[in-house]
């Protein structure tokens, strides 16, 4: 409901509190002006704690002659009447003060332990204070004569108007005054019955059964199911009933807590004590229940809104629980899949794998996160098939151990798997088809040179087209390695230098040893050509200039990784080594200018060495240049 605007408020507030003290008036303790029980001031609490606090002085100050209006009209003067008015308002304004905070964070009061507890200490605190101003003013008019007396049943009557009172108050003008039209039917019939049974129980307790004091506890049983099925709210609208009829029996001389030969007071004393102690056990038990059922609701909504299908699946293999996400993933309502075999959602081609599946799980119940390969296809109800991923975790239950899934609709991802992987197929077909048209027109090129040197009658001429064949079959020999590999990304380089370290020897006249020692390393293709020429390069070098005049020997490749995880490429020979008094061989033909420029291109360093024969080493100092070994 929309607030009342302060104007509105005061003569309410006004006529409320004097109705509530009129009827507190009627609950005098026979010869005391104190009062069984006060309502009045949960009315001014309940209000306070619902208003803003520049409203706080005037609504404290209507307090004031409303009170002293009432006591006037029951024969009190005036100033007394003032003065009962100041302390009920002293009260409320602590009550509320200690109240607001706490109060309005939660949204139904009294649905916290803690909001309890402290509802609970300013129960109590708040009429203490009150009592030690009001009893002084009774004393004072002579209207009270035994200050100790009077103040524990001031005391007590506050403390019981503010415990029980004040929460169905809040609840009133909180705008939950409509509490039974939230109830479905059978709800609404059974709060009339319990609000009925809790009058006949309060009847029998505090009736004319005065030889069975023990009945007293017969309101309990009906206090427990108010707060169990109703809340706080019922629990309190149930103690309201039970005071009310406690105190207008005892009135009367009825009940439980009248034995013969003790004095009013003393009656009024034990009546407040077992009320009090009821109420405080009622709303703590109703508040715990509305904790647990709350913490149950906060459950349930997350499970209900969590992305993921979460099922439990008992020992039977039958559901027992379905969240929203996995009603809507199957097509099923709850009803529909809870009490099911899991079997519904199965489709015979997974049966299979659902059974090994469980099998295994059964043989080692272990908690196993969505992501660690439990994959399966299940069937909606329509029978369209849906691709899941499933985490399951083991339960202890009270129905016995069961097993909590979590199912992640996969079936988009999955489809956008087989999409890339035959647009990789695609790819790699092209791919290949590219290596081999390249091939080919490289050795019809190498072959055409072929063709061309045998009409040339120039040695000179003849040794030149030679080795501008062998440097074209070395590039057709990297594009046929890759045509013939499952990998298209990388090339094992020791199977081709000795791939082409064979076809090399079959172009020499000279029968010449040639090795390779290469570890496991694999090079792309912008590595693996230019490593190529080099090997071609350095290999016709030696075999034309390291082994002269008939002299045999044999020539080393080698590809190694050093201690520093440099890659060594190394072409070495034991023949006569370089001449004296060359120092720049890179400047002296085509050759070496290739094998430097195609150093600088992968990043390596040229090095030559003259001890036993002569060995030419790159050594390339980045890995991240040459080496793309496999994983």
């Amino acid at each position: 409901p929309a607030p009342l605007s302060l104007r509105a408020k005061l003569p309410l507030l006004m006529l409320g509190y004097a109705a509530l003290s009129a009827l507190g008036s009627l609950l005098y303790t026979g010869n005391s002006e104190v009062a069984y029980f006060w309502p009045a001031n949960a009315l001014v609490v309940a209000v306070l704690v619902r208003s803003a606090l520049r409203e706080w002085p005037l609504l404290l100050a209507a307090v004031v002659p409303a009170e002293a209006g009432v006591d006037l009209y029951n024969g009190l003067p005036l100033l007394t009447g003032l003065g009962l008015g100041v302390a009920d308002a002293l009260e409320s304004g602590i009550a509320a003060s200690l109240l607001r905070r706490p109060l309005a964070r939660h949204s139904s009061e009294l649905e916290s332990l803690g909001n309890l507890f402290r509802f609970i200490a300013v129960c109590a605190f708040a009429p203490a204070v009150s009592a030690i101003a009001g009893v002084l003013v009774l004393v004072h008019s002579g209207m009270a004569e035994n200050y100790w007396t009077a103040g524990r049943l001031w005391w007590l009557g506050d403390a019981l108007g503010l415990l029980v009172t004040t929460p169905p108050l809040l609840a009133l003008v909180s705008g939950r005054y409509k509490l039974i039209t939230k109830f479905r039917p059978a709800l609404a019939v059974e709060w009339f019955a319990m609000l009925l049974g809790v009058a006949l129980a309060s009847l029998v307790a505090f009736g004319t059964f005065r030889q069975m004091p023990a009945l007293h506890s017969l309101v309990f049983p009906l206090l427990v199911w108010a707060a169990l099925r109703f809340g706080v709210d019922g629990a309190a609208w149930a103690l309201l009933e039970v005071v009310g009829i406690a105190v207008w029996c005892d009135m009367r001389g009825h009940g439980a807590f009248v034995p013969p030969g003790s004095g009013a007071a003393a009656h009024a004393l034990a009546v407040q004590a077992f009320l009090s102690m009821a109420a405080i056990a009622t709303l703590i038990l109703a508040t715990v229940l509305a904790e647990r059922h709350w913490a149950m609701q906060r459950f349930r909504r997350l499970v209900e809104a969590t992305p993921n299908g979460i099922v439990m699946v008992d020992a039977a293999d039958r559901l027992t629980f379905a969240n929203a996400r996995a009603q809507s993933m199957f097509g099923y309502a709850r009803e529909e899949l809870v009490g099911q075999q899991v079997g519904i959602l199965i489709p015979p081609a997974s049966r299979s794998a659902y059974e090994t599946m469980r099998s295994e799980f059964l043989g080692n119940p272990v908690e196993a996160p969505i992501g660690t390969g439990r994959d399966l296809v299940l069937q909606r109800k329509d029978g369209s098939l849906i691709s899941v991923e499933i985490g399951v975790k083991p339960v202890r239950t009270q129905d016995g151990p069961m097993v909590l899934a979590a199912l992640l609709d996969v079936s988009e991802r999955k489809q956008a798997e087989e999409r890339l992987r035959a647009a990789y197929l695609e790819k790699e077909v092209l791919l290949k088809e590219v290596y081999h048209r390249v091939k080919n027109n490289l050795q019809i090129v190498s072959a055409l040179i072929s063709l061309q040197s045998r009409h040339v009658s120039e040695k000179s001429a003849r040794e030149a087209l030679a080795r501008g064949e062998a440097r074209i079959h070395s590039m057709a020999l990297v594009h046929e390695q890759w045509y013939r590999s499952d990998n298209l990304s990388t090339l094992d380089i020791g199977g081709y230098l000795s791939t082409l370290v064979g076809y090399l020897r079959t172009q020499f006249n000279e029968p010449l040893r040639i090795h390779v020692e290469c570890d496991s390393i694999h090079l792309g293709m912008d590595q693996a050509i230019p490593c190529g020429l080099i090997v071609t390069e350095l290999v016709t070098n030696a075999s034309r200039h390291a082994f002269v005049d008939g002299r045999r020997g044999e020539v080393v490749v080698s590809l190694r990784r050093d201690v520093d995880a440099a890659l060594i490429l190394e072409v070495r020979d034991n023949g006569v080594g370089l001449p004296e008094g060359i120092e720049n061989i890179q400047q002296n033909s085509l050759g070496w200018v290739l094998v430097n420029s195609l150093a600088k291109q992968i990043g390596a360093t040229v090095t030559v060495l003259r001890e036993n024969g002569t060995a030419v080493q790159l050594r390339c100092v980045e890995n991240t240049n040459l080496d793309r070994q496999a994983a």
